[in-house]
């Protein structure tokens, strides 16, 4: 069985890397770091995301269907919608 081996490797050229590190700016010294979270984001994201926006008409419908009708089932349902609105 094969052994996985994670490799890193900079997101900045040599130069670049140097002349960021050397910055007086705290956001400039630490940006390569920052765009490897973005290069870490984006292997867990998946490439397709399934999840489409949802019209008020929509939502409304969605609401009405909802058992049992308790106002925290209507919450429950407004937050998620809400929050894979914005993921989407």
């Amino acid at each position: 069985m094969s052994e996985t081996r994670i490799v890193e490797f900079h997101q900045y050229s040599g130069w670049l890397r140097e002349q960021s590190r050397l910055s007086g700016d705290w956001l400039v010294r630490a940006s390569e770091d920052y765009l490897g979270l973005f290069f870490a984001l984006d292997r867990d994201l998946p490439d397709r995301y399934g999840w489409r926006f949802t019209s008020v008409e929509a939502f409304a419908v969605q609401t009405e269907q909802i058992v049992p009708g308790t106002p925290a089932a209507h919450n429950r349902h407004y937050w998620l919608n809400t929050c894979r609105n914005l993921e989407a």
